[in-house]
């Protein structure tokens, strides 16, 4: 997952200077959104990989560090030209075993540190409608996976029904069409096919592996999925793909080869907290900063929103989790 997240990462358009974080300025923050000003900013406002950490750097020391998450948002209305992903996760810190992944902490290249040193992750979204449509909820979803599943797909659930928001074929529409071919799909309203690593944006919750990887639901929750092993398209567009064998995986053949998630279900965090940033070349308009404080509001509203289009994180984990937004006018130092 690791290594997925930072390629995700990589290919961002690049072209931000390495001195870039050092010149952001950070004008008052406006409705609980913290405002980043860089004309070295490239023509997508999106940092590159190169200018991820010293723009981290700069953001604390304007803020302090007491979220879990920070989303990096460049003030465009829609997906920019040139930026070959709609979001990208960059992992901080991981102190949770059986995941599959390593354990670490990178905290003090992105200014995280000292023992009170929180975040977890940075995300980056090349434009404002990312939070509302997605990927905001598959990128929070890396900050767990995968890497407890190997699907092909490094980082993502692939050619399995182990996922959702990760990519993955939903297992109740899977069907072997004899002769080493299967057909499948997300499972979503009129869908033909899956995604191997997405499955459209926010509109689909997270799976039962992927909540287990959280730390909201125990093993025993966890409903055996189908992992299709040297698995190649067929017809993308219609779902069908070879494999040379399907097997079936359960929570215990997870823990059997991770080890158990420590912290367990009874212990793991639940709440988590995220800083919103906004970056741009020019202080931002107060609409634009408005309509990122309600993409971030809904995004983290507990309670069902009564819109079946898009799910919150809330409903995304059934109600298991939420996400709280931190008012960067209060943490200002």
């Amino acid at each position: 997952m690791i290594r997925a997240a930072l390629l995700c990462l990589l290919v961002l358009l690049t072209a931000c200077a390495p001195q870039a974080g050092a010149a952001t300025t950070f004008p008052p923050a406006q409705a609980g959104v913290a405002l980043a000003v860089s004309a070295a900013l490239p023509p997508s406002l999106t940092p590159s990989a190169a200018e991820l950490e010293p723009l981290m750097q700069a953001v604390y020391t304007a803020y302090r560090d007491e979220a879990d998450f920070v989303f990096i948002v460049a003030n465009n209305a829609s997906h920019p030209s040139g930026v070959a992903h709609y979001g990208s996760y960059q992992p901080v810190r991981n102190d949770t075993r059986g995941l599959g992944m390593a354990l670490f902490d990178a905290g003090a290249r992105f200014g995280s540190r000292g023992p009170a040193a929180r975040l977890q992750g940075v995300m980056i979204f090349p434009s404002r409608d990312a939070i509302l449509y997605g990927p905001s909820l598959h990128e929070l979803a890396h900050r767990w996976g995968n890497d407890l599943v190997a699907s092909g797909d490094d980082g993502h659930f692939g050619f399995s029904s182990a996922g959702r928001q990760l990519g993955g074929f939903d297992a109740r529409t899977f069907q072997d069409l004899g002769g080493g071919t299967y057909q499948a799909t997300s499972g979503q309203p009129g869908a033909r096919t899956f995604g191997l690593i997405a499955n459209g944006g926010n509109s689909v919750p997270y799976s039962d592996v992927e909540l287990y990887a959280m730390g909201v639901i125990a093993p025993q929750d966890v409903a055996p999925f189908q992992v299709a092993d040297g698995a190649r398209w067929v017809d993308e567009t219609r779902g069908t793909f070879t494999a040379r064998s399907v097997r079936t995986v359960t929570a215990a053949d997870l823990t059997a080869q991770h080890g158990p998630r420590q912290p367990d279900v009874r212990r793991s965090q639940k709440t988590f907290t995220v800083l919103t940033v906004l970056v741009d070349r020019e202080l931002p308009s107060a609409a634009d900063v408005q309509a990122v404080q309600a993409a971030v509001a809904h995004l983290t509203q507990v309670g069902s929103d009564g819109d079946d289009r898009y799910f919150t994180f809330w409903e995304a984990t059934r109600g298991l989790a939420d996400l709280r937004v931190l008012d960067a006018g209060a943490l200002r130092r």
